[in-house]
């Protein structure tokens, strides 16, 4: 009876602290700091999360934090992607707001460390520590989706524009290719014109051309995919890619 009794508070327990997939908490917070032209209010979200310990934002990354590898192997394939690219965006956030003040997060680290090497935050029992292995190591790698491209943000203006709720396991495939065409429908960000025979796209299918190439078919295959006004197979054969200069600048609501 006893272990009966302590197997049922294990279970208990283990049930009480199971990370919500949801992602709940995140979503709240874009949906608080993020405008209706997809800036971040990083001063208010800094001067929010600093006074209140157990504000939305500290208690999202307690509980990213909070889960073990094993707990993560568990997961089925969604799950992980959305755990992953969440996390990336929400300790991208972290850095900013850790700094903040800062003109673009090229400003931090320093000339032997990037910013995105920075070991700041301790997730899955210290197997990721900094955000370039999320995406490098534990992403691309494993799942060779071309659409976390536009799914990860860089904090940048230029970066694909940030979803304003999370990803979620349930719904991530119909979310990647909401962002794939938001992202390509921008001419802030991408230059497609059906009439035009030189395009003019981020400079993210130059810098992870191999990603397209390998699991798109190549870079105007993908593009052509998400337009609001696809060609011809004959008339994308025709296409000229230009690359647009990419805008480091912090993509913060003034």
């Amino acid at each position: 009876m006893k272990l009966i009794a302590m197997l049922s508070i294990l279970i208990f327990t283990q049930n009480l602290f199971s990370f919500d997939h949801s992602h709940a908490l995140w979503s709240k917070v874009l949906k608080e700091y993020q405008t209706n032209k997809g800036l971040i209010q990083y001063k208010k979200l800094k001067k929010d999360s600093s006074t209140r310990a157990e504000h939305e934002f500290n208690r999202y990354l307690k509980d990213l934090s909070a889960v073990t590898f094993k707990e993560y192997e568990a997961y089925n394939k969604e799950q992980k992607m959305s755990f992953l690219i969440n996390a990336y965006n929400a300790f991208t956030f972290k850095l900013i707001v850790d700094n903040y003040p800062v003109k673009s997060i090229k400003d931090l680290g320093s000339f032997f460390k990037k910013p995105w090497s920075i070991e700041f935050f301790s997730i899955l029992d210290g197997k990721i520590k900094s955000l370039d292995p999320i995406e490098h190591e534990w992403l691309r790698p494993h799942f060779k989706d071309y659409r976390i491209h536009a799914a990860v943000n860089c904090a940048s203006i230029s970066c694909p524009p940030l979803r304003n709720e999370a990803f979620v396991p349930e719904r991530l495939s119909k979310q990647l290719d909401h962002q794939m065409k938001q992202w390509i429908a921008d001419p802030t960000r991408n230059k497609v014109n059906s009439k035009n025979k030189e395009w003019k796209v981020s400079k993210i299918f130059d810098w992870y051309e191999d990603d397209f190439e390998n699991w798109g078919n190549g870079v105007e295959t993908v593009i052509n995919k998400y337009s609001s006004s696809p060609i011809s197979k004959k008339a994308l054969e025709e296409i000229d890619i230009d690359y647009m200069k990419y805008n480091w600048g912090l993509n913060e609501a003034k």
